[in-house]
């Protein structure tokens, strides 16, 4: 994987800052625990834009597995799944 943080908390600042830039939140504000829909509002489309940008960002294709958005519900899921695909 091209540029992917090995390392939790590291790869959850650049998500807080990727989600942050994208739905118009300080970063900060963004916790692991945050439902992506209730609290942040994304809707499925939305999903589906975060997922193609990380999935460019980290150099990593867009596998059938990524694209299961209903698997994403909290900022947690999204960095569990990159992990994931970095280890396999």
């Amino acid at each position: 994987m091209n540029n992917l943080p090995t390392d939790r908390a590291v790869l959850l600042k650049e998500i807080q800052e990727l989600f942050g830039a994208t739905l118009g939140y300080p970063a900060e504000s963004i916790s692991e625990d945050q439902d992506l829909a209730v609290d942040l509002g994304m809707d499925s489309l939305r999903k589906a834009e975060l997922v193609t940008l990380l999935a460019r960002r980290y150099g990593f294709p867009e596998p059938q597995e990524m694209l299961d958005l209903s698997r994403f519900t909290t900022v947690s899921s999204v960095l569990d799944a990159i992990l994931e695909f970095k280890d396999s």
